[in-house]
């Protein structure tokens, strides 16, 4: 049986905080929302990311219809909307470099409606 889902596109930016290049060929994550499981995703991108800086990677989620239901109940009644990102970023390299490097984000979005506004 094969479930509907959605499809959702979101940018992860990426900061190198080392003093040499990463050469990123992809990415995993899986995205929660309200601590529930949410959306999953991968991307081949090849990207470099150059010493001290930043690059925004584009990756394609995917959402059964069931994990939407269930990550967004009770939001009518949530001010906040909590978010938790986890991955790992696929990189190139030698013997000096891993290949993958996990990550992690999480913060919140406000969802309360401007009462000065209809």
């Amino acid at each position: 049986m094969q479930v509907f889902e959605s499809v959702f596109q979101i940018e992860l930016r990426v900061f190198n905080t080392n003093d040499i290049p990463l050469e990123i060929k992809g990415l995993d994550c899986e995205l929660a929302l309200n601590q529930r499981h949410f959306a999953s995703g991968v991307s081949d991108v090849k990207t470099n990311i150059p010493p001290y800086g930043t690059v925004k990677i584009p990756i394609v989620v995917y959402s059964s219809v069931i994990d939407m239901v269930r990550g967004v109940l009770g939001l009518q009644k949530s001010e906040n909307l909590r978010y938790n990102i986890t991955g790992h970023l696929r990189l190139e390299g030698g013997p000096m470099i891993p290949s993958s490097i996990p990550f992690k984000s999480e913060g919140e979005i406000t969802l309360q409606r401007d009462m000065g506004q209809t």
